[in-house]
């Protein structure tokens, strides 16, 4: 009976120690946590990666800032980092991607959703609207006030709030 009521209790704490964030699988407490990323591809009009430093006209971490301007008209950058192409199942995904965290967290938590994208001289306004039900969810991406396009394919499972830039 001892054996049992420990069994029940473990389960029980268990139970009370799992955090619940947007996310249909729930993480626990003992996971590490992990807020979602805003995942951008950047191409040109011939569909050509500019994040890969293999392409001429690719635009390297050291051209690129992420910023927004505060109540008090002061920039403030919004941390990212570039990521390889990558694997899923047996699916390749084969652009570079910029991501960033510190933006869907400035998002949702201070109400400021218009962010400036500098890739070299080009200066991209950025505009999230996030899903009302899910905190971290992208709803809608507007790119000098055009939608951008969203990953909608089987990708979207394993990377969400994924876009497609086009940069002139």
């Amino acid at each position: 009976m001892k054996k049992f009521l420990f069994a029940l209790s473990f389960i029980f704490a268990v139970n009370l120690a799992c955090k619940k964030i947007d996310d249909p699988n729930p993480i626990c407490a003992c996971s590490p946590v992990q807020l979602p990323t805003l995942t951008l591809v950047l191409k040109d009009a011939n569909q050509s990666d500019l994040l890969n430093p293999n392409n001429q006209g690719a635009y390297l971490a050291k051209d690129i800032k992420l910023f927004y301007s505060d109540a008090t008209q002061v920039e403030k950058n919004v941390n990212f980092y570039l990521r390889a192409p990558f694997s899923y199942g047996n699916q390749m995904f084969n652009f570079y991607q910029l991501h960033s965290s510190d933006i869907l967290k400035i998002a949702a938590e201070n109400d400021q959703q218009l962010f400036t994208l500098q890739v070299g001289a080009k200066q991209l306004k950025l505009k999230i609207t996030l899903d009302e039900k899910l905190k971290y969810k992208v709803q809608q991406l507007a790119v000098d006030h055009a939608a951008a396009t969203a990953e909608t394919g089987e990708i979207s499972a394993f990377v969400p709030n994924l876009f497609y830039l086009s940069v002139q």
